[in-house]
């Protein structure tokens, strides 16, 4: 036998000749050099349910735990990546005993069950507030140069993003815009709550300015209780005060005393000496109440210790246990002795002080015929 070995390629056929005596065969060999065809997934399975299949009214889907198969043409399985896009049939707006939700992969689906119980609606969100409106004026809306803002009677409401309303609570600081030194016609006042505003309107006019306030006064007096000088702070500058000094309770221009006009500097400071001759031949005015007015309407009177040699008529000192007698003028009136801390410095109605121990208290003489009279001494008591 004789082979002959002949080897050729067509494509990607091969053949081999093999000739054997006496009678020459072909045989051939061939394969396709060519990779075999890709797998095709055929289905799908849930092969593991997610941990929460159990879901209350509003709840969101949760697939933690869930596993899906694939399974492929060739024979062979895998698991695939599942996401929440690729799962549909959840609804957890209302219950539901069972509620088939299918998952789908590459053309392939496959079902799973969960339940949706009934529990409590969630809570809604809070409404914000959006705009606020002036729903009553205030009952002040006239104002005269100097007044103070009055907002009694003025409602607010409040308007939410719920469609819901309600009244707003207001004060003062909440409201913008007010000046009363000048007249106004249309005055716009803002109220300010929670980020939002509305306004309303009022006006000033021109009036009577107001009196200026009457400030602090003190008088010093000599050993013999004279007065000797007036000094004071708190006034408006250049404010002129009627200073008297006299016997009775009211004094008026037609009493003997001396009388004397005392104006306070641009500070709104007072300072005034009596005249040395000013008590010539007038014994009686030592001693007694000096008042200071404005307009002829009586402020304040003052009182006097009897310590040392100079008398102050805002100011004593006293040691605990030891007593102070008050020098005082009250005519044809009731009166009365009261202290601000008896436990600091008690007061007799004879005008005794005794100091109990060291602190500060204001003994205060106070008429009681309702003139409104009174007179003040601060007494601090030391050790």
């Amino acid at each position: 036998m004789r082979l002959i070995d002949y080897f050729y390629e067509v494509g990607n056929t091969y053949g081999l000749e093999i000739t054997i005596t006496p009678r020459a065969t072909e045989y051939f060999l061939s394969y396709l050099d060519t990779e075999p065809p890709e797998a095709v997934l055929e289905s799908i399975e849930v092969t593991s349910q997610p941990a929460k299949t159990v879901y209350a009214i509003g709840d969101a889907l949760d697939i933690t735990g869930l596993e899906v198969t694939g399974h492929y043409s060739d024979g062979s399985s895998k698991a695939l990546a599942v996401t929440e896009a690729d799962v549909s049939g959840f609804d957890s707006t209302e219950a539901a005993e069972e509620l088939v939700l299918t998952v789908s992969v590459g053309g392939k689906s496959a079902t799973f069950t969960v339940s949706v119980e009934a529990g409590e609606p969630p809570e809604p969100p809070e409404a914000v507030l959006e705009s606020i409106e002036v729903t009553s004026q205030p009952a002040k809306t006239a104002y005269v140069v100097g007044d103070a803002l009055d907002i009694t009677g003025l409602e607010v409401t409040g308007h939410y993003s719920d469609g819901s309303s309600k009244a707003l609570a207001v004060t003062e600081a909440d409201v913008s815009g007010f000046d009363s030194t000048a007249a106004a016609e249309g005055l716009v006042l803002t109220v300010s709550v929670g980020g939002k505003s509305a306004t309303f309107t009022v006006s000033v006019e021109a009036g009577e300015p107001p009196e200026p306030p009457l400030g602090d006064f003190s008088v010093t007096a000599d050993k013999a209780r004279k007065l000797v000088s007036v000094s004071g702070t708190g006034y408006a500058p250049n404010q002129i005060l009627q200073l008297r000094s006299a016997y009775n309770r009211e004094p008026s221009a037609a009493d003997s005393d001396y009388a004397s006009e005392v104006r306070a500097d641009a500070d709104g400071n007072l300072e005034f000496t009596l005249p040395a001759d000013a008590t010539e031949g007038q014994p009686w005015l030592g001693g007694h109440s000096y008042y200071v007015s404005l307009g002829g309407v009586v402020e304040s009177a003052s009182i006097y210790a009897t310590v040392a040699k100079v008398h102050t008529s805002t100011r004593a000192t006293l040691k605990v246990k030891r007593e102070l007698e008050l020098a005082y003028t009250i005519d044809g009136v009731e009166y009365t002795f009261e202290s601000s801390n008896q436990g600091i410095a008690r007061v007799s109605q004879d005008g005794v002080v005794t100091g109990v121990r060291a602190g500060t208290a204001v003994i205060t003489l106070r008429a009681t015929d309702g003139s409104g009279l009174i007179s003040t001494m601060m007494i601090s008591v030391s050790m």
